[in-house]
């Protein structure tokens, strides 16, 4: 086994302290608890822990079930404690290393981080609800289903859509079969990324840059993954002029080999892109804008391409 590095080391050194404070707060928490009769809850750590393949959206039927049997048996407050109760049982037991890829010593510097925030939120029993999406992927984070990887983080259960083939205009359909055809060489696996709106400290340009190159170290490590995905209306071409600031994260990728499809129009503005920003707010409202989905897809080999060639300048 390799020697690890100084950096390496003192992050798993800060990981098991935070690991050895969410065990004891578990404790602490049960204790509060103990009175409340919690075999309903069992089957939730049973499946939590099992690191079933899904996406970070979907959690396994027993936990939905015990999660169920709670709410209709005890208060808010009590199911919002066995809620925070199961998030720092997952992080007290989290190993890194056992999930389904390989990881590059650059996603796993970027744990600690993940792991204390998570400690913090889940101290302050915030917002620690399943229909809470941010609670839902710091769940996925501990099982597996998500990984850090800086600006966003990788779920690596995921694929093309087979059905954006028929959604595509001709032209824009003979595309994406030749990307299928001949690039992916099939659907899946793919890296899929999704955004974490309590961890955005690397969604800048930098952080994107540095972002691809982990996405390049996973798929070095994993050859079975075909490249990495991603969908969002911060893509949309039309954003050029509106929001100049935002181009970066269409035209890099697309520059060294992504390809680039629109996949839906959100006419409804329920996307995302009218939350913080006054000029796409009053475009939209004058109907001068309507936010569009795209889709970016980086296959393995041009990713492995233009990491090798940019790593030097890499810090």
């Amino acid at each position: 086994m390799c020697e690890q590095s100084p950096t390496l080391r003192a992050a798993v050194e800060m990981r098991r302290s935070i690991q050895l404070h969410a065990a004891r707060q578990r404790d602490q928490l049960m204790a509060e608890l103990s009175d409340v009769q919690t075999p309903i809850v069992m089957p939730a750590y049973a499946s939590l822990l099992a690191h079933e393949p899904a996406g970070y959206s979907r959690l396994a039927e027993p936990l939905l079930r015990a999660h169920r049997l709670l709410c209709e048996k005890l208060s808010s407050d009590i199911v919002v404690r066995f809620n925070a109760c199961l998030m720092l049982d997952a992080l007290a037991r989290f190993e890194p290393d056992a999930g389904p890829c390989r990881l590059p010593p650059s996603v796993l510097a970027l744990y600690p981080r993940e792991l204390e925030r998570i400690l913090l939120r889940a101290r302050g029993l915030e917002r620690c609800e399943l229909q809470d999406d941010t609670f839902l992927k710091d769940l996925a984070i501990l099982t597996h289903r998500l990984i850090p990887v800086g600006a966003e983080f990788v779920d690596p259960h995921s694929g093309v859509p087979r059905s954006i083939a028929w959604q595509l205009p001709w032209r824009e359909r003979s595309r994406f079969i030749r990307l299928l055809a001949f690039q992916l060489r099939g659907f899946r696996p793919m890296f899929e990324l999704h955004a974490h709106v309590l961890s955005l400290q690397d969604f800048n340009e930098d952080g994107w840059i540095a972002t691809y190159h982990r996405l390049a170290e996973l798929l070095a490590l994993n050859p079975r993954f075909r490249g990495w995905m991603s969908a969002s209306w911060f893509l949309d071409p039309a954003l050029e002029g509106i929001s100049p600031h935002l181009a970066y994260l269409r035209q890099f990728p697309c520059r060294h080999g992504a390809s680039l499809f629109k996949v839906a129009d959100d006419g409804a503005g329920r996307s995302g892109a009218l939350s913080r920003s006054s000029t796409r707010q009053r475009l939209y409202q004058e109907g001068r804008y309507v936010p569009a989905i795209y889709m970016r897809v980086w296959p393995r080999s041009s990713v492995l391409r233009w990491h090798r060639q940019a790593a030097a300048e890499w810090i």
